[in-house]
């Protein structure tokens, strides 16, 4: 072989024992540190694999395949792409700082039940404020508890800003127990009076049962308070100005009537001698009695 062919031998040579030696890593490519896109990352760094303690990743039987969870450019920020902020199962809140062996064991690396409760049923049954599992509140956890921050605060989803019993107002202070008690968590009536009949009942001033009040406790009340409350802003007949401002309820309602029932001459005590030579021969229909007032003065005006 002459000496112009030697040196070139040579070099082949070093080139192939190369190859050979670091195998698949050897291979030319455009991604980081000069590293191929490939997947036999073993083939370099199996002795790191082996040797990485936080986490073990022999014990914790982690994948062998790296770029699962690295990139060619460090070994930081090790995040699969199903937890990345843009993957299916994004890491936040307290999920961030969860070891992967947490929710994956030592060895399920396929995706998991992504549902809360496939992980947090403990959390659920031994919840006793209030008990999730006794009072039958539904399993999926993002109903009540929103974000990933902590399990509290917890909002009532069904009882959300948006939904059909927002927790404003006066029921914003209750817990969960004081309404649900340990009833089913779906048993709960919607109404005021399917919870609040007792306040109804005991109520003296004025007596709502002596004068059979409407239980439709909103067409007087606010859910703020029961204390201010007004029926002049629903009442038929105005009682907000002029004279009958003010006046009680049982000036017209007389005790134990249905609230629907009522009269004018308490107050108003013609003499129905005068009234007859008034209205008879003038006005249609005219009665001396309270209906036939209200039929023609709805607001109480004696010349409407």
């Amino acid at each position: 072989m002459d000496a112009q062919r030697k040196p070139r031998v040579g070099m082949l040579a070093s080139a192939w024992l190369l190859a050979v030696l670091v195998g698949a890593c050897a291979m030319p490519g455009p991604v980081g540190n000069d590293h191929a896109a490939t997947a036999e990352c073993w083939a370099c760094h199996g002795d790191r694999y082996e040797a990485v303690k936080a986490p073990d990743h022999v014990g914790l039987g982690y994948p062998r395949q790296c770029s699962a969870c690295h990139d060619t450019s460090s070994w930081d920020a090790a995040v699969p792409d199903a937890h990345r902020e843009t993957g299916s199962f994004p890491l936040l809140g307290r999920h961030l700082g969860t070891a992967c062996s947490a929710c994956h064991g030592t060895g399920d690396w396929g995706p998991l039940d992504p549902a809360c409760v496939a992980c947090h049923r403990d959390d659920y049954d031994g919840t006793t404020a209030p008990a999730h599992l006794a009072s039958g509140f539904p399993t999926t956890c993002a109903d009540c508890h929103h974000g990933f921050e902590a399990w509290v605060p917890a909002t009532a989803g069904p009882h959300g800003p948006t939904d059909g019993f927002p927790l404003t107002g006066g029921h914003a202070g209750p817990t969960c127990k004081d309404c649900h008690g340990n009833a089913s968590f779906a048993d709960v009536p919607r109404t005021c009076d399917g919870c609040h009949s007792g306040d109804y009942d005991g109520s003296t001033n004025p007596g709502h049962s002596r004068l059979a009040l409407p239980r439709t406790c909103l067409t007087c009340h606010t859910i703020q308070s029961w204390t201010g409350a007004v029926l002049g802003a629903y009442h038929r007949f105005p009682i907000t100005g002029g004279k009958h401002a003010g006046a009680a309820c049982a000036t017209c309602h007389a005790a134990g009537q249905p609230w629907g029932t009522f009269t004018c001459l308490t107050c108003h005590e013609h003499s129905r001698t005068e009234m007859d030579n008034q209205h008879l021969g003038e006005v249609p229909g005219y009665t001396y009695d309270t209906a036939a007032c209200y039929r023609c003065h709805p607001q109480g005006i004696a010349g409407d």
